[in-house]
């Protein structure tokens, strides 16, 4: 029995001059020896099941298994013995409920397309409960001397960064996939936090509020804006490279935004740095990088995210070089015009910036989304080793 559809594209197809004739007759007489589907699954159009949305029965289920969590932290909390500290007793209840969390995301993977969504989101919030028990774990057993040390904080972010990886790889989801973005973020932060206090806030200099020196805030500056990158890159391989099979289009699409947005915003982080505060100290709180040279950076990364996002194809890497563009446009902005100008005409520009920033990267993404012809299914044509994969190439929440 032929398949109407599939019928009705092979005459799309030799109507639009793709294939000729003999190959469409061809093609009719194999869809013809083919065994059909069954006709609700013909009818169904693409992307209108249960993959694509969270039914009421899920929705509640969500919501009664973050009461069951809350409960379990306020019985936690209501059994803490008089005059011991807390942080022991949460940071067990961190681990056992990040625990019960990952085994049950572990079993929902199994099962049906749903149970894949929800082992998705059971892990995703594993991940907090596994970073902060670690965490309370830590300060219990090694109390840190200096504060401004995250050491702490830093071994816990690299057990959920490893936990997310893992989650990532037991169910290959947009859920899954947003957590190792934020877990990636996160340990990146805590270890800049953990270098940037090692190598230029000792206990001495920031007890005795002495300034650093020109040369020294200015090292600082150019590590600080390497590490973002090189952290920026290794979310890259981690979030697309290094995604499992088979990949989507909004799985890859949100690892290049994680890793665009991190390169930006570490950037701007970056420039934003100020000299240290001193009573003594004629440079206290001034920038280290004049304005225009920090905006002509950020300007540079903006173009880097927009060169690659023009030969990946990809809106991916737009939406962030346009974050980039904005931010040192209204820098720039906020630095000279508003001094000069008044706040009516700074807020003026800063309008014009935001309409140029979209309608920019609104023509740009156009350019960039391939028009989709009468014709075979997007993907089924060769693309090329850079495109994105086709879209609707799997589940974008659970994967396949």
């Amino acid at each position: 029995m032929t398949s109407s559809l599939v019928v009705r594209r092979i005459e799309a197809w030799e109507a639009a001059g793709l294939i000729d004739a003999r190959t469409a007759a061809l093609l009719r007489e194999a869809e013809a020896r083919t065994e059909p589907e069954s006709p609700a699954a013909e009818a169904r159009p693409p992307g209108t099941g249960h993959a694509l949305g969270i039914t009421a029965v899920e929705l509640f289920s969500y919501l009664g298994a973050a009461f069951v969590l809350g409960a379990w932290y306020a019985l936690v909390a209501s059994t803490i013995p008089t005059g011991d500290a807390a942080a022991p007793w949460f940071a067990a209840a961190g681990l056992v409920a990040a625990a019960v969390l990952g085994a049950t995301g572990a079993w929902l993977a199994r099962r049906d397309p749903r149970s894949r969504r929800a082992a998705g989101v059971a892990l995703l919030v594993a991940l907090p409960n596994l970073g902060s028990g670690i965490y309370l774990l830590a300060d219990t057993l090694h109390h840190e001397e200096w504060a401004e040390v995250p050491a702490d904080a830093l071994v816990a972010s690299i057990v959920v960064l490893a936990a997310a990886f893992l989650a990532r790889r037991v169910v290959p989801g947009l859920v899954t996939q947003l957590g190792l973005a934020i877990a990636a973020a996160t340990a990146g932060w805590f270890a800049m936090g953990w270098l940037d206090a090692v190598l230029f806030k000792h206990p001495e200099v920031v007890y005795a509020g002495v300034a650093l020196d020109a040369t020294t805030a200015l090292v600082r500056v150019v590590l600080t804006m390497a590490w973002w990158w090189a952290v920026a890159a290794g979310m890259a391989v981690v979030l697309v490279i290094l995604d499992p099979g088979p990949r989507t289009e909004s799985r890859t699409r949100l690892g290049r935004i994680a890793a665009g947005t991190t390169a930006v915003l570490g950037t701007t982080m970056a420039v934003f740095i100020r000299y240290e505060w001193s009573e003594s100290s004629s440079t206290a709180g001034e920038p280290v990088l004049e304005p225009f040279v920090g905006a002509a950076i950020l300007l540079a990364v903006a173009g880097v995210l927009t060169v690659l996002a023009i030969r990946r194809s990809s809106v991916g890497y737009l939406w962030p070089g346009g974050l980039g563009v904005f931010i040192a446009l209204s820098w720039l902005n906020a630095e000279y015009l508003a001094v000069e100008s008044g706040l009516w005409f700074a807020l003026l520009v800063e309008a014009g910036v935001l309409f140029g920033v979209a309608f920019g990267v609104q023509r740009l993404g156009r350019r960039l989304r391939p028009s989709r012809p009468v014709g075979p299914e997007p993907g089924t044509i060769a693309a090329g080793p850079d495109a994105d994969p086709a879209p609707g190439a799997g589940d974008p929440l659970v994967g396949a």
